[in-house]
């Protein structure tokens, strides 16, 4: 795929990897998109979702998600869209990691917050760098979501 155009969402062939085609987003930036199955990508860009239209990309409705900061990972599952936000505490060392449920529908609202680190005591919590949830997929069954969550290295 050639990198000429940030600002493009292409659609590639599952089997062959080659172009099919591609539209405008409405942004060149963008921390998720997802597939709701049938007509609608969602993408994420800092605090705001897109609705688009999966076949042209016109946007069909806007919505601040309600949460600031390093957003990340975008998944669709049930008609909800879920994303994640990492934090980390320098004085602790301490890292957090929380999901957020979102509804698109109507007006959009969020309306679940998931304590990742309460639901997992064993996940790596301390450490300079967060963890985070950078690939979300909707598994398609009610409630069921894979997640990727990596931890950042520092630097060389």
């Amino acid at each position: 795929i050639p990198n000429d155009a940030p600002d493009k969402i292409v659609e590639l062939d599952s089997l062959t990897g080659r172009e099919l085609s591609r539209f405008n987003a409405p942004v060149a930036f963008s921390s998720g998109l997802a597939f709701d199955g049938a007509n609608t990508l969602y993408l994420l860009n800092g605090t705001t979702l897109y609705e688009l239209n999966a076949n042209t990309g016109a946007v069909l409705d806007t919505d601040p998600v309600g949460v600031t900061g390093q957003l990340e990972g975008l998944a669709y599952n049930n008609g909800k869209v879920y994303f994640s936000r990492s934090t980390s505490d320098l004085a602790t060392k301490v890292a957090n990691i929380d999901l957020f449920e979102f509804d698109p529908a109507g007006n959009g609202s969020l309306t679940r917050t998931i304590d990742i680190d309460a639901a997992n005591p064993n996940l790596q919590r301390f450490t300079v760098y967060a963890p985070r949830l950078d690939g979300l997929a909707g598994l398609g069954r009610t409630g069921t979501l894979a997640a990727n969550p990596t931890t950042p290295q520092p630097p060389s």
